[in-house]
This record gives structure tokens, C-alpha cells and sequence, in this order.
């Protein structure tokens, strides 16, 4: 069986839609997740119309170890009754780079295609760009990021 470390930070308050997001920044201690990537903090933008752009710090590793990946969690109608916990949208990025994306169909999530979604790790930064009509985002929003690895 294998075990799983996950390490997380909440970026809880529901951010808007707009012509142009401003950014926000969220932080979270380092040294609380184990051998998992440690999220030290989180930043997120709309810098044109449409196309969100998201940081993630990992405190202890310049590159992802092998088999681990970040999970960034959308809620897209503050609603927690809907969705996975309340999450509509569910992006993943992998250590090897591989891209994979999750939308709700009304009953669970179901992959999706990555079409509008680019991600890249270096220097201990994870940055992503997301089209908001790539996870139905047409308001505002809440999200999650969370990291985890294989043992």
C-alpha cells in the first residue's frame, strides 16, 4: 500500500470576476508538511480578462520530487453542498509536467481537456495560467491549493 503526505494551505476568500482580477497573496507556514511539497504561500491574478494566473511557493524543493503533484481546487459558487466538498474544478499538476483538469458534471468530476490550462515548476515556484471558461469560472471564485506525494 502506499502512503501519501499532503501538505496544503487555504486560499479561502472568494475572489471576483472582472476586467481584471488584482492580485492576492496568501501565506502558510513552512515546515508543517512533511516530506510532501511544502505550499509556503499562494498568489493569484487576472492580469487580462479571462486568463487567471496563480502562483505557488514550495518551501522545501526547488523541483517536485518524483510522484508528487499540487491540486488546485475551485469552488465556483461558494455553495458547499455542490460540486467535490464544494469544489466544481479540479486542476492538477504533476512532477513530470503532465497537465490534467477535472470539471463537475452535476454528479462528479470528470477529466476534462487541458485546452487553456499551462503550468510550469522552477525554482521552488509553481505558476500556472487557467482560462477562467476552461473551469467555467464566469464569477467569482474560492481556491485551494494542496500538494502531495507518493511514498
Amino acid at each position: 500500500m502506499k502512503r501519501l503526505l499532503a501538505g496544503g494551505l487555504a486560499a479561502a476568500s472568494m475572489l471576483g470576476a472582472g476586467a481584471a482580477l488584482a492580485a492576492r497573496g496568501y501565506v502558510d507556514p513552512a515546515g508543517d508538511a512533511n516530506a510532501a511539497p511544502d505550499i509556503t504561500s499562494v498568489s493569484v491574478a487576472e492580469a487580462s480578462a479571462g486568463t487567471l494566473t496563480i502562483g505557488v511557493n514550495v518551501g522545501n524543493y526547488q523541483t517536485l520530487p518524483v510522484n508528487s503533484w499540487v491540486n488546485l481546487w475551485f469552488d465556483l459558487d461558494s455553495d458547499p453542498s455542490t460540486g467535490d466538498d464544494g469544489d466544481e474544478a479540479l486542476v492538477r499538476y504533476s512532477a513530470d509536467g503532465a497537465m490534467e483538469l477535472y470539471a463537475w458534471d452535476g454528479a462528479r468530476l470528470v477529466a476534462s481537456p487541458t485546452t487553456g490550462v499551462t503550468g510550469a515548476f522552477s525554482a521552488g515556484v509553481l505558476t500556472m495560467s487557467v482560462a477562467r471558461s476552461s473551469i467555467a469560472a464566469a464569477g467569482p471564485f474560492g481556491i485551494l491549493a494542496v500538494s502531495s506525494r507518493g511514498q
